[in-house]
């Protein structure tokens, strides 16, 4: 009886080391390693090194202009319900906190996010996927100086996709 509960202790010992392993090994060890998506909180030792990457903020980009910055980031949102429409993933009644770091293109390198606590109820998984997929489409059309990143809140459905420029006119 005693020989039996040594080789189960051993046998949970020997998976207990493999998962804890195989954990540390998918950890990122520079920030490069990051992964383009997940959720704020995670890999907080890196946030310095982003930041240090990704210097410049959406409003700097846009010259100071409160009205331009803000136009874009309502593009960028915007284009986030594009996109789940056309690849039929539903994000109304979502509701989170995005940091977004952007290449001086205006492609988007990293995603963190997290979901506000009346936000829909969306599995965390899904929602980095949904995510990934749309960093590989989207291209924020901007003339930036240099790496930039903006920090926001987004609920969807967003209304009124009219720029602001559109707006003033009316």
């Amino acid at each position: 009886m005693n020989s039996q509960r040594y080789i189960a202790t051993f046998i949970f010992s020997l998976l207990f080391c493999a998962v804890i392993a195989q954990t540390v090994e998918n950890e990122p060890r520079t920030a490069s390693e990051l992964p383009k998506v997940f959720l704020i909180g995670e890999y907080e030792s890196f946030y310095s090194s982003l930041y240090e990457e990704y210097p410049g903020i959406l409003l700097h980009q846009t010259e100071n202009d409160m009205d331009k910055a803000f136009e874009k980031w309502l593009m960028v949102l915007h284009a986030m319900e594009v996109h789940s429409e056309k690849i039929d993933y539903d994000i109304k009644g979502l509701k989170v906190w995005l940091q977004i770091f952007f290449e001086e293109s205006g492609e988007i390198d990293h995603i963190l996010f997290f979901k506000k606590p009346l936000s829909k109820n969306i599995d965390d998984q899904e929602l980095i996927a949904f995510f990934r997929s749309f960093i590989k489409d989207y291209v924020l059309p901007i003339e930036a100086t240099e790496n930039f990143n903006h920090s926001g809140s987004a609920s969807f459905p967003t209304y009124g996709h009219a720029p602001l420029e559109a707006r003033r006119e009316e």
